[in-house]
């Protein structure tokens, strides 16, 4: 049974991951034109 808190942190772990990787690809994205 994971505790509440703790799945709402693993939820936005993903999500700024998620939103790292985003990043990540956007910048090459700038850098590439």
């Amino acid at each position: 049974e994971i505790p509440a808190r703790l799945a709402e942190f693993m939820k936005g772990e993903k999500k700024s991951i998620q939103m790292t990787k985003d990043f990540a690809s956007f910048k090459n994205y700038l850098m590439n034109e």
